[in-house]
């Protein structure tokens, strides 16, 4: 019984867990479109123009769903 008790009060917490999608290491996980060159550099996602000058973005390769999204931006 107490196993059981401690499952259900652990679910809410363990179904609350985060997922990091950027590991600051390399664009694994992630798909570039577009012609912007993009890398990562001293922990940092960094994105160039490319040579048309026209937009890109980056879109994870998995689905993701009822998310929070924090994140910081500098141009």
């Amino acid at each position: 019984m107490t196993k059981y008790l401690m499952g259900v009060l652990l679910f809410p917490f363990l179904c609350m867990a985060q997922t990091s999608l950027f590991n600051g290491q390399n664009l694994d996980g992630w798909t570039i479109h577009g012609t912007e060159k993009w890398y990562v550099d001293a922990g940092e996602l960094i994105c160039e123009s490319g040579p048309d000058e026209e937009y890109g973005y980056l879109s994870t390769n998995q689905f993701y769903d009822n998310f929070e999204l924090n994140l910081e931006f500098k141009q």
